[in-house]
């Protein structure tokens, strides 16, 4: 996440990236899929944010949502929980986790490699 601070509040804006990494059809697993968000930060940690596009889907498998998300007190972690329209939990909770800066490195060249961006 890329955060901004406003007058009294803080807002942030950022890009998940997700991919199934377990599935009951196998076939899914592997598939990538980008949602932009953007938010704001409460206190102690805890951050609100909601999908408002999403890329790189075929077929369609991750709508925007609203998530609750709890940085760790170390940052290595953001626990989450997805909130759809009309309140109620998601099918699970998920965790993003931080990578190494080498790892990190390793992944966003990989990521660009299979799935450029317009940018790039």
């Amino acid at each position: 996440f890329v955060e901004r601070a406003q007058a009294d509040e803080s807002e942030v804006e950022g890009l998940i990236h997700w991919r199934h990494v377990r599935h009951n059809n196998s076939a899914k697993i592997g598939k990538r899929a980008r949602e932009y968000v953007r938010g704001s930060v409460r206190d102690a940690g805890n951050i609100d944010v909601k999908g408002y596009k999403t890329e790189l889907q075929s077929p369609a498998w991750v709508c925007c949502c609203k998530y609750e998300l709890l940085l760790s007190e170390d940052g290595s972690r953001i626990e989450g929980q997805f909130l759809f329209n009309g309140g109620g939990g998601g099918d699970s909770r998920f965790t993003l986790q931080k990578l190494a800066p080498q790892e990190a490195t390793e992944w966003r060249q990989k990521r660009d490699e299979e799935y450029p961006t317009a940018e790039a």
